[in-house]
């Protein structure tokens, strides 16, 4: 007991610096988790589920993706995943890529436009492109969505055709592999959940 008295008065001087430092810390921290009027900032998720657009597409995109919107990613994760899934290594392929899956031929395209929805997120969180001009070019994605499914069950299944057809799995789920196990899950997840709470014929062109 004497010892650790020695050290605590031996030691005071840093003791109370460190405590300084903290306090200081939490302050900056608290500082710029608040705007000019003292009040908390809103996340991004915040601000981003008052807008009809981007809350459906997040609603959609969550098959795929649980409950992340890739355009909040790390920028160096976002241009890892560009690279690794798409070959993308700057704007002018995020681009070409984005183009290929907004002009495909199919009629039944979930598959297609799902994916474009998530390459323009991560080309947002790579910082290849604008983050308001990703979702200017997702709107009229989301809208030909809207056109061709009745709903969201009908888009998701559509999807999940398309993937199986692009793996070589038997249609009937029955060669499913561990990633089609867990879409199909959270598919009837999604079902009881994010789906019943965001229209599917939610208006999307909403100010």
């Amino acid at each position: 007991m004497n010892e650790l008295l020695d050290w605590l008065l031996d030691n005071w001087q840093w003791l109370l610096a460190g405590a300084a430092a903290l306090i200081v810390i939490a302050w900056l921290t608290s500082r710029r988790r608040r705007g000019r009027d003292g009040q908390p900032k809103e996340t991004r998720a915040e601000v981003d589920a008052k807008n009809p657009l981007r809350r459906w597409c997040q609603a959609g995109v969550r098959l795929v993706s649980r409950d992340c919107d890739y355009g909040h990613l790390p920028r160096g994760e976002a241009r890892r995943m560009l690279q690794r899934w798409w070959h993308v290594h700057g704007a002018r392929e995020l681009h070409d890529a984005l183009r290929n899956l907004g002009t495909s031929p199919n009629p039944d395209n979930a598959w297609e436009l799902l994916r474009f929805i998530i390459v323009a997120r991560l080309g947002a969180a790579a910082e290849m492109v604008d983050d308001d001009d990703s979702w200017s070019m997702i709107e009229p994605i989301a809208l030909r969505l809207q056109d061709a499914y009745d709903d969201w069950s009908a888009m998701a299944q559509a999807y999940v055709t398309a993937r199986r057809q692009w793996q070589e799995l038997a249609l009937d789920g029955s060669q499913d592999d561990d990633t089609m196990l867990w879409i199909t899950e959270n598919l009837q997840s999604l079902r009881a959940s994010t789906w019943t709470e965001v229209r599917w014929d939610l208006d999307l062109e909403d100010e």
